[in-house]
């Protein structure tokens, strides 16, 4: 559950990691600030002559301690220096053979100045508890990907488009999570429950005759068959995609033949296959109707503002621009008034001209 989405998880955060990054927060404050009350305090009682991270954690210990101690995994360059001398071996081992190069031609100081702690995981060199976090999280990836490898695989472009197109599809959540249980054979059928506490029997209650794997319950039961003969759902070779779940996901009646089967084991009541399509079917509509009332909502949006702008733009069309002159005669004590309205294409519309007499 504590993976990306794009790696076949949910998104949540991973707490024993989280917990890991808050703790090497604690621990960075005590080789930083020293003269904190708290890092004097401990250093007297667990490592008073030798460094946070050389430290050991006695019988009697405090919890805070035991579990401070969990977060002082820290790698050291003084490690990749033996006599003096860059361990080259070491650096070849621990770097790619460009990094190695360059850390190769730093010279050493002969000076022995006391060295500065740099976080290598944020750009300033300073810990936080995200970045602490996000390097948990890419170590314990890069974990499973050694094992992936060790075991031969190469699946991690396609599985990744698998549970790409699975947060795609246009159902429910509440179906997208269905889904992804069944992907991590996460539905409790009789086989997991059997293969997990060897108690109980794998035998499906159904038709009695094969091991009820979540393929078996959703597809292969004569049951089940029933009830996708009947479905709106085309049936033609669906029983060669049985042993690939992955490709057959699509139908929103999985989740209703489940919900029947839960009925049927714990309820010992059978349910009609018709029945089942027809909850189905209705429970798409719903979604469907849904999803047209949320687009007719933003059309409905789009709508008034095209006709307000329609509008806008007839009210320019049918109405007539006035202009107006006036002139006055310094020889004669009267006023010129002159006015002209024209339409939108600029064609002359009427005419009027005034004089005046001024006092």
């Amino acid at each position: 559950m504590a993976a990306k989405r794009s790696k076949g998880g949910l998104g949540f955060k991973d707490l024993q990691l989280f917990n890991k990054a808050l703790l090497a927060k604690q621990v960075w404050k005590l080789i930083t600030q020293p003269n904190l009350l708290v890092s004097k305090v401990l250093k007297e009682k667990y490592y008073p002559k030798l460094s946070v991270f050389n430290s050991k954690v006695p019988q009697n210990a405090s919890w805070i301690w035991r579990s401070l101690s969990g977060g002082c995994q820290l790698k050291l360059v003084s490690e990749l220096i033996r006599n003096n001398r860059w361990n080259r071996a070491l650096i070849f081992k621990t770097f790619n053979h460009q990094d190695a190069a360059r850390i190769l031609t730093i010279p050493i100081s002969v000076t022995r100045i006391e060295g500065s702690y740099y976080w290598a995981h944020n750009q300033n060199g300073q810990y936080t508890v995200q970045s602490g976090y996000k390097a948990w999280v890419k170590k314990k990836e890069m974990e499973i990907s050694g094992r992936r490898d060790e075991a031969g695989t190469s699946l991690d472009g396609t599985i990744s488009q698998i549970w790409r197109s699975l947060w795609e599809q246009n159902v429910s959540q509440k179906m997208k999570i269905f889904i992804w249980k069944c992907l991590h054979r996460g539905l409790p059928v009789r086989e997991v429950i059997y293969s997990r506490t060897r108690q109980g029997t794998p035998i499906c209650a159904g038709c009695g005759a094969n091991e009820e794997t979540i393929e078996h319950m959703l597809l292969q039961c004569h049951k089940v068959k029933e009830i996708w003969e009947m479905a709106p759902v085309k049936w033609d070779g669906i029983e060669h995609l049985s042993n690939c779940f992955t490709k057959w996901w699509s139908a929103i009646h999985e989740a209703q033949i489940w919900k029947a089967r839960n009925n049927r084991e714990f309820n010992h009541k059978e349910k009609e296959p018709f029945k089942i399509i027809e909850k189905a079917l209705k429970e798409w509509t719903e979604f469907e109707e849904a999803n047209k009332w949320k687009d007719a909502g933003n059309s409905t949006l789009e709508t008034e503002e095209q006709q307000r702008a329609d509008q806008e733009q007839m009210e320019c069309h049918t109405g007539l621009l006035l202009k107006i002159h006036t002139h006055q005669s310094k020889d004669q004590p009267t006023v010129g008034i002159g006015i002209s309205a024209t339409d939108y294409m600029g064609q002359l519309q009427a005419v009027w001209a005034l004089t005046e007499r001024t006092s």
